[in-house]
């Protein structure tokens, strides 16, 4: 990842999060302005690291798991709670949100369908 060093300003030089990835990322912003990064790894979980203050450093990865097989998807609530959808290695599209802004995730949802 790369970051501007001020607002409308040069961009810093590249900075590796790490982590295993295996298809592109998707990165959303919590209600208090952090950052925060999901990928689909290559052990087939969701993991996502996220800035422990905005505009600030990364925390390490952390595993969501579930079974994922495509690039995952996440938007913001009205009430700022981030959402992650992934399409699973069942073919059901799969669901995940967090309980409270900016706090953990809730289990596993399947919406089901046949996603191909």
């Amino acid at each position: 990842h790369t970051w501007q060093t001020t607002a409308g300003g040069s961009f810093a030089g590249w900075s590796s999060l790490g982590g295993g990835v295996s298809a592109s990322p998707a990165v959303a912003r919590n209600a208090d302005g952090r950052l925060e990064v999901f990928i689909h790894g290559t052990d087939d979980a969701l993991w996502h690291a996220w800035q422990t203050t905005a505009g600030g450093s990364f925390a390490g990865w952390s595993s969501l798991g579930g079974g994922v097989s495509a690039s995952p998807a996440v938007a913001s609530n009205a009430d700022g709670r981030l959402e992650a959808f992934i399409h699973g290695t069942d073919n059901a599209l799969w669901h995940t949100w967090q309980a409270t802004a900016g706090g953990s995730f809730a289990a596993w949802s399947s919406l089901g369908g046949g996603v191909r």
